[in-house]
């Protein structure tokens, strides 16, 4: 080895050390850390650009004459992927295509480029070492912000962004981590003068580039993207955090592209989880003879917003619009948390969505059970919120079946509701673990929804039960709903107990016959079962409260 490069700085330590610093930059330390600290910061950020100049030029010296430096543009055509893929390809692209197939078996070739090869995150790697990998994944374990804290070694102790997905899983569980605090103006300043705002940006490898590009917004990385070839590429290969994709058929109110209905497709793209933050957009596909029309407002301060528009020549809207859709699912690694996808006629066919991990809330609209579960196989088992819709025309018709509604994505989520006819038996209907559902009930019996009462009234219902409405035009049997519970009728007593509380829930659940119901566990807590021609409603509505040592019950809509 030579004498320059010691194992304390071999290129990888140097290479994780300054993302570690970069990380710190961009995000910030502790209050408690003083000014000369984030100088410190800077030193070690210039100490290690400095020596990986230093490894760049022993690298040079060390490689092969014949040995060739991948272009910018060399390094693009190898992350694109089939659909991203100029048609057809001009003879110069397959040149180089089949050039980077022989220089880069592992990570060009469709099949394996030796026998037994595994196509593992993006390349083809040998069966012994995929099996290595197995191994680690399974067996890994995170170390805590207190380890990090104690000993600088354990952020790359799970290689290059080890420590950067110990912290998203932290951020997401709502604990505090060591990179959570803003730089201060102070701290970035410092950090600029001493490494001469980011002079030394070229010499950067890809892997520090795309941890600084992951704190930039949307439009920062476009300006970013345009820079250079290798800019575009770090820009591309960084996801983005996306919150919620939209994608919904046939929207009627954009009157300010038409004032008559005409067949569209909305994609919308959110960034922040609140849709009121203005981090979106949203883009109209709809069809011209045989071209596309995007259509969008472009918004000005203080002015009206004006339409824009581009044309995508010989292709269908619908395609068009699922596969702008799904491109930026692609963006953010398919982690967005919400997708709603209304549209009749899914290109199923030609989707490249394999996956959502994170996603929570979904809101599916379809015509037929198989598109219905098609969507729920991409999504986790453990939902937070679940929607199901129907066009309005066949919600009288269309029903989901029971087999189908034993899928856990269903029977376990916390929040449903179904636009359409739903087929829970009895035994489903009591073992779902809903707080809040809504859906057209078919099959549920006045019986079921008596034992569904006396499991809460026992204290053996869900945990932090809300609400739940059943929908059936029918004449219920009040008596077989009640049989065996001990109710209380909302009379002039009860209105005047519960003073204001009866107005306000007939003027939003509407009043229908009700009934109080308390529980065994606590006769402070009860829920309300309102009986109407259309639907049965059951309310948690009555909750212990205490005041100045008096205990009572407080009643209010959930």
């Amino acid at each position: 080895m030579d004498e320059e490069v010691q194992p304390a700085v071999r290129p990888r330590r140097i290479t994780q050390n300054l993302t570690v610093f970069l990380g710190r930059a961009c995000r910030g330390r502790n209050k408690s850390e003083s000014e000369e600290n984030s100088k410190a910061l800077a030193e070690q950020c210039r100490f290690n650009l400095s020596k990986m100049s230093e490894i760049r030029e022993i690298i040079e010296k060390r490689r092969e004459s014949t040995w060739k430096r991948m272009t910018g543009d060399e390094y693009i055509e190898m992350m694109l992927d089939d659909s991203e893929l100029r048609k057809p390809m001009t003879e110069e692209q397959k040149q180089m295509r089949k050039d980077l197939k022989n220089r880069f078996p592992t990570k060009m070739c469709e099949t394996a480029p030796n026998p037994g090869d595994v196509w593992y995150q993006g390349r083809w790697i040998s069966a012994g070492l995929h099996k290595k990998y197995q191994i680690f994944e399974k067996n890994k374990t995170m170390a805590t912000p207190k380890e990090k804290e104690e000993d600088e070694d354990s952020l790359m102790a799970f290689g290059l962004f080890g420590d950067l997905l110990d912290d998203i899983d932290r951020e997401r569980s709502g604990e505090e981590t060591i990179y959570s605090k803003t730089a201060t103006q102070k701290q970035i300043k410092s950090l600029v003068e001493f490494i001469g705002g980011f002079s030394k940006w070229s010499i950067l490898n890809m892997d520090c580039r795309r941890e600084v590009i992951k704190y930039l917004d949307y439009k920062s990385r476009c300006h970013l993207g345009i820079c250079s070839k290798l800019d575009y590429a770090a820009v591309e290969t960084t996801p983005l955090y996306v919150y919620k994709v939209d994608m919904i058929d046939n929207e009627s109110h954009h009157y300010s592209f038409s004032m008559e209905p005409f067949d569209n497709v909305v994609v919308r793209v959110q960034f922040h989880h609140d849709f009121n933050s203005g981090k979106r957009f949203e883009l109209v596909f709809s069809q011209s003879g045989e071209d596309t029309i995007i259509q969008w407002q472009h918004f000005f301060p203080r002015k009206r917003p004006e339409n824009r528009k581009i044309v995508l020549e010989s292709s269908n809207y619908y395609e068009e619009a699922v596969k702008f859709g799904e491109k930026w699912m692609k963006k953010c690694n398919f982690e967005l948390e919400e997708i709603t996808v209304e549209m009749s006629n899914y290109p199923f066919e030609c989707s490249i969505l394999k996956f959502l991990p994170n996603c929570k809330h979904v809101r599916i609209g379809a015509n037929d059970v198989d598109s219905f579960e098609w969507w729920l196989n991409k999504v986790p088992e453990q939902l937070d919120s679940l929607q199901l819709l129907t066009d309005f025309e066949q919600r009288d018709d269309f029903t989901l079946p029971t087999e189908f509604l034993n899928n856990p994505r269903i029977m376990n989520t916390p929040n449903f509701y179904f636009w359409c006819r739903a087929s829970f038996s009895d035994e489903q209907f009591l073992n779902l673990k809903a707080k809040k559902s809504n859906f057209d009930c078919v099959a549920v019996t006045d019986g079921g929804i008596n034992r569904f009462l006396k499991r809460w009234v026992n204290g053996k219902g869900v945990d932090g039960f809300k609400e739940v409405t059943l929908w059936r035009e029918m004449v219920r049997n009040q008596d077989e709903l009640i049989e065996g519970i001990e109710v209380r009728p909302w009379d002039d007593d009860f209105e005047e107990e519960a003073y204001g509380f009866c107005g306000d829930f007939e003027r939003v659940c509407g009043r229908g016959t009700c009934f109080q119901i308390k529980s065994l566990r606590d006769p402070l807590q009860s829920v309300t079962l309102s009986i109407h021609s259309d639907r049965v409603s059951i309310y948690a509505t009555g909750n212990r409260c205490e005041y100045n040592g008096r205990v009572y019950t407080s009643y209010s809509i959930p």
